[in-house]
């Protein structure tokens, strides 16, 4: 199951049929009668708003763009998967691979389903921007499609980054990476002019421009942060982070500062912003002796970031906690940080999760969080709504 959440409070329910109790559906498309996946919008009281079944598709990803249209990245089976007019067929690459749907803000319509045409065995992120374009970034395999005519073609095929217009046509397929080919993207964020910012782990010859801050992998590191031009024809910026960039997570602020989340060795997660274009570090902030690294995060209008985290540790320090959670009870727990724009951290408290198995699925500004555990719908924490 994979969720998101609006600014406004709404939240969004994806999975098969066994997930979840469904509301009755408001539209289908393709064959639904084998493989389905389910898309649910409620409004922040739980109040079901629609609900959109995709046949021949599972394992999904969500994005929301500016105007509260909802895109869902995930694989599908190309006998039973309907593709609409004008998006991209890729099924004569193969069985099945990669989808994306595109539905309507307002009843969750159908706007486009398209085939890309790759395979998202090892997909790195997927993300929509405020024009209706969306992104994917993953490790280019053999059979997957060649870059598209102009679009940058560096390196042996180790980053793919695919763009689909507003009906869900090929823009572009542009690949990057060192002569070697090692690699790999893990998360992707695009700006309100159709840049593309991507993070994930280089190899040690992995491209770089002239203004990186990191020209050289440090020792035991190996992220990377690079940002690709809206036409997809050029690296704007390149550099190597101080981060190993596993599971990295990025997101931009509306003036176009950057944010990373990685992981560095001891157990620690770090959060690290920097300027419009990368050029300069603004501040890092180091979270320490965590089992889960790096942090998940989601910031508001302000720059303010609410990050998550889990510890084994019951002395964690906190900081202006929540009175109820201001120490650790079970021995795992998860932990939640808000630091301000400058990267000044303004509250550290445990969260109590007391349910097995209990694993995030979205966050959101403010501390609104979703989780999904194994059991019913039940408030699992001050600021959590459990969905599962």
């Amino acid at each position: 199951m994979s969720t998101a959440l609006s600014a406004t409070g709404d939240v969004y329910i994806s999975g098969p049929s066994s997930a979840f109790d469904w509301p009755k559906p408001s539209h289908t498309i393709g064959d639904t009668s084998g493989l389905a996946w389910y898309v649910a919008r409620l409004d922040r009281s739980g109040a079901p708003i629609y609900t959109t079944v995709i046949g021949g598709a599972g394992g999904a990803r969500l994005a929301l763009d500016t105007a509260g249209n909802l895109y869902v990245y995930g694989g599908a089976e190309a006998k039973t998967f309907a593709v609409t007019p004008g998006a991209f067929d890729g099924s004569p690459y193969g069985s099945g691979g990669d989808f994306v749907c595109k539905l309507r803000a307002s009843d969750g319509s159908v706007l486009f389903c398209s085939l890309p045409g790759t395979d998202g065995g090892e997909s790195g992120g997927f993300t929509a921007d405020s024009l209706g374009n969306s992104y994917f970034a993953e490790v280019p395999i053999n059979r997957y499609p060649d870059p598209t005519p102009d679009a940058l073609a560096i390196g042996k095929r180790a980053v793919q980054v695919t763009k689909l217009d507003a009906n869900g046509a090929i823009v572009y397929r542009a690949e990057f990476s060192g002569p070697l080919g090692a690699g790999y993207p893990s998360s992707i964020a695009a700006d309100d002019m159709g840049n593309v910012w991507v993070a994930g782990r280089g190899g040690t010859d992995f491209p770089t421009t002239a203004d990186a801050l990191l020209k050289t992998a440090p020792p035991g590191a190996g992220g990377f942060l690079a940002k690709l031009s809206a036409s997809g024809t050029t690296l704007l910026y390149s550099t190597f982070t101080k981060g190993q960039g596993y599971a990295t997570q990025i997101d931009l602020d509306r003036a176009g500062n950057i944010y990373v989340s990685d992981s560095v060795p001891s157990s620690s997660a770090v959060l690290r912003k920097y300027s419009p274009g990368g050029t300069a570090l603004l501040y890092e902030r180091t979270f320490s002796n965590l089992t889960s690294a790096p942090v998940t995060f989601a910031m508001d209008d302000s720059g303010v970031i609410t990050a998550l985290g889990r510890t084994t540790s019951v002395d964690f320090p906190t900081y202006k906690p929540v009175d109820v959670c201001s120490s650790g009870k079970f021995g795992d727990d998860w932990v939640m940080f808000r630091v301000n724009s400058a990267g000044d951290l303004i509250e550290s408290t445990f969260l109590s999760i007391a349910i097995p198995n209990a694993m995030l699925s979205s966050i959101g500004p403010n501390g609104f969080l979703i989780w999904s555990t194994p059991t019913s719908n039940q408030a699992v924490g001050p600021y959590q709504l459990s969905l599962g």
